[in-house]
């Protein structure tokens, strides 16, 4: 009895400072760190491919 009166909060403290841990490191790589666009689906990229099979297709005349 005396055991489950120590061990019962202790590891409800551990586990409530685990869940805080995790959502204070979630909300700091949303904060301090932004998502990195996928460069493959950029818009940018694929004005390049077009100036480049444009330049293609005129250069074959």
């Amino acid at each position: 009895s005396m055991l489950i009166h120590i061990l019962l909060p202790m590891v409800f403290c551990v586990l409530l400072i685990m869940v805080m841990c995790y959502l204070k490191s979630q909300w700091i790589k949303e904060t301090c760190y932004p998502d990195i666009p996928d460069p493959y689906k950029s818009s940018i990229l694929s004005l390049i491919k077009f100036k480049i099979s444009s330049k293609v297709w005129l250069n074959r005349r």
